[in-house]
């Protein structure tokens, strides 16, 4: 391995990266990975509207589950 494996592709953002990910997936005819592009994204907005929905608190029912 090189450096140049480790290299970040995209425009450091998760949609960049994902382009970056569905481009590369494409070009080296991969197309069941490259359809994996827009639910990878849907994913990532999911969590990322999660996180802004979460105030950090634990809910009390949590613990009385174990």
């Amino acid at each position: 391995m090189t450096t140049k494996d480790f290299e970040a592709h995209g425009d450091g953002s998760v949609d960049g990266l994902l382009a970056a990910l569905t481009a590369y997936w494409t070009a080296h005819d991969e197309p069941t990975l490259a359809a994996l592009g827009p639910r990878m994204k849907a994913i990532a907005d999911a969590l990322h509207n999660e996180k802004d929905k979460d105030d950090g608190n634990v809910d009390v029912l949590c613990y009385t589950l174990f």
